[in-house]
């Protein structure tokens, strides 16, 4: 039985030290273009509870989650410049600095459809349906942009 403690023990000491090892600079063009996505993720998992009914219909909250993605909505791309091709690729496909003009409008198109989302929800009246339609097109262009540039 010791033996199998002391196993145990080598085993998860070695792959605590191997993951010490893969460890990202949280300085990184990719450690901060995460966290900028991680952050609109938040919000986006907000409408999505809305959108799909998970979470009652509340146009107050949807949209200070839309304005929290709009204010987040122009930071991510600078951190996939050509400078800091060079640091690492993260989950980005290499098309996304060889295919630049394709991905500007992929980018163009998602802060098209975070603004129309925005106008939709400041609207004086907002019902369910207009939301929902505002939030798929935004998760449209989201996907469309994950199929052709992120590796999953």
């Amino acid at each position: 039985m010791k033996k199998i403690f002391i196993s145990l023990g080598v085993i998860l000491s070695t792959a605590l030290l191997l993951s010490a090892c893969h460890s990202e600079d949280p300085n990184s063009p990719v450690s901060m273009r995460k966290h900028v996505f991680k952050q609109m993720l938040s919000s986006k998992e907000v409408l999505f509870k809305i959108a799909s009914g998970q979470k009652g219909f509340d146009a107050k909250l949807a949209l200070t989650e839309v304005n929290a993605l709009n204010a987040l909505s122009d930071q991510p791309w600078k951190y996939f410049s050509e400078e800091f091709k060079s640091a690492g690729n993260g989950a980005a496909k290499d098309n996304v600095w060889t295919n630049k003009a394709l991905f500007q409008q992929k980018v163009t198109a998602f802060k098209g459809a975070v603004s129309n989302m925005k106008q939709v929800m400041a609207a004086d009246r907002v019902d369910f349906v207009t939301f929902k339609k505002a939030y798929h097109d935004l998760e449209n262009t989201c996907a469309q942009c994950h199929q052709q540039f992120r590796d999953f």
